[in-house]
């Protein structure tokens, strides 16, 4: 199933808690704004690939088995504090993921969040990995902006460019 935009101005605004429960594949095209919620996949695969998507303090889950991709060539905007238990696939397949303004901070456990393909720009303000950060599958990645380290940041094959970037590792 899906969830697609059609005409006008589109948004789901989630302050509560999103749930993925079947084992079939979701995907959300309409721009998805979470503050101060939780986006659970519980079962299959959720991929988000909507335009404008914005992550304010969001506790993400992936059960085991279960995927949830950040797959469109898109930006995703994050600010303040992703943290959850990752037993399953967090990924990012393609698009920007982009610190926003004051930053942002990633504290995923388990599997953590894996970067497969796409840019990460932690922009000015910098993205602090607190968590797991995997470097994954043989492709090229770009990195620019500020990119904190404070926990442990895997490269586990591909390769990565520098654009503009700053690597600090603090850990």
């Amino acid at each position: 199933g899906a969830l697609y935009p059609d005409s006008g101005t589109n948004l789901i605004d989630n302050t509560s808690t999103l749930r993925k429960t079947t084992t079939s594949s979701f995907t959300i095209s309409v721009p998805l704004r979470t503050q101060n919620a939780t986006v659970e996949v519980q079962a299959g695969s959720l991929s988000l690939t909507g335009a404008g998507d914005y992550r304010n303090n969001t506790t993400w889950s992936v059960a085991s088995g279960a995927t949830l991709s950040l797959s469109a060539s898109t930006t995703y905007t994050f600010t303040g504090t992703h943290s959850g238990a990752i037993a399953g696939t967090f990924i990012q397949t393609n698009g920007t993921v982009q610190a926003g303004s004051g930053g942002a901070t990633f504290n995923f456990t388990g599997n953590g969040f894996a970067w497969q393909d796409g840019t990460i720009n932690g922009s000015a303000n910098g993205l602090t990995n607190q968590g797991l950060v995997r470097v994954v599958g043989n492709t090229s990645r770009y990195l620019s902006g500020l990119l904190v380290n404070a926990g442990s940041l895997v490269h586990q094959q591909g390769a990565t460019y520098f654009n503009g970037a700053t690597l600090q590792n603090t850990n």
